[in-house]
């Protein structure tokens, strides 16, 4: 009987930190959000270099680690590769217009918690949609 009561204790536990975990994330999230629409264009542009800037240096540092070693192969992945091909092929005009861009994600409450790098992967899209509409995108990619 105690062996239950230790293990319902134990799974609610890990479900009230997966929980928090979650939440937490949500907040960061959030909080980047509205620190984002707090910026200048020009602090705007600083900011997306510092991101660069601090995405690969998580990188390196999940790659250093031996216990987060599955951890950075889907950060790489998932985060770090787009993140750099974004600022490799960006010119500086375009950055102004992935400003605009990360600007009118930010302005659609459904997107206020998602993380600031969905946003630049979003702005980063519509940048190499251009003028085209969604019917003239979507048949490109079927041919």
């Amino acid at each position: 009987m105690k062996r239950i009561i230790a293990l319902i204790l134990l799974v609610g536990a890990s479900l009230q930190a997966q929980e928090q975990a979650l939440t937490s994330a949500a907040y960061t999230s959030y909080g980047q959000m509205i620190y984002w629409k707090s910026l200048t264009t020009a602090e705007k542009k600083v900011f997306l270099h510092a991101f660069l800037y601090r995405t690969y240096e998580i990188g390196m540092q999940l790659n250093d680690s031996k216990q987060l070693k599955k951890v950075a192969r889907q950060f790489q992945s998932e985060i770090v590769e787009p993140v750099l091909t974004i600022f490799a092929n960006s010119t500086e005009n375009q950055k102004d217009d992935l400003i605009f861009w990360i600007d009118k994600f930010y302005r659609n409450d459904l997107n206020k918690e998602k993380p600031f790098y969905a946003a630049l992967v979003y702005a980063w899209e519509k940048l190499q949609t251009g003028q085209k509409s969604l019917y003239d995108t979507v048949k490109e990619q079927l041919e």
